[in-house]
């Protein structure tokens, strides 16, 4: 609670601050009116509004999930072509296409052919890159099964 001091004060220096917005040439005449002590020197003092400090933006965390990964890239990859080029245009659908599939949260498809038997795996949608590039180097050494890959793929859905 504020004392019947810092009422008065604060009082005060609100009524000087309303002056000071509404007529900044002739605040302090109308404020003499009301306070004849009131000097130069606190009118200055009193229109000044202390700031709070500015909050720190938190370090955003490194995009790490596949699909926004592969979205990075294809954006640099714009960059070395022609805004007329058919690779252009292919890397813009890219994008949009990965970012649909980000926002409907879709789960990513992952096909893969094994000794002639072919089968579409799946991962959650914010798995991370690094998990399904270990998935699929697996997936491509010699003598990898799909029962080898069903239980690599297990832990996905629990932690990415």
């Amino acid at each position: 609670m504020l004392t019947e001091d810092q009422k008065l004060s604060l009082r005060k220096k609100l009524f000087v601050r309303r002056q000071y917005k509404r007529y900044p040439v002739l605040a302090l005449l109308f404020i003499r009116e009301r306070y004849p002590d009131y000097t130069e020197d606190q009118l200055l003092k009193d229109i000044i509004v202390k700031r709070r400090p500015k909050k720190r933006n938190k370090k955003k965390k490194a995009i790490l999930d596949f699909r926004r990964v592969q979205m990075e890239k294809y954006a640099q990859r714009l960059k070395q072509f022609d805004k007329d080029s058919r690779e252009y245009n292919q890397a813009c659908n890219m994008i949009a296409i990965l970012e649909n599939a980000h926002q409907l949260k879709t789960p990513i498809e992952l096909n893969v052919k094994l000794n002639g038997e072919k089968m579409t795996y799946y991962f959650h949608w914010d798995t991370k890159e690094r998990r399904i590039k270990e998935f699929v180097a697996a997936a491509n050494t010699k003598g990898t099964t799909h029962e080898m890959l069903e239980k690599l793929l297990r832990p996905s859905f629990t932690g990415n």
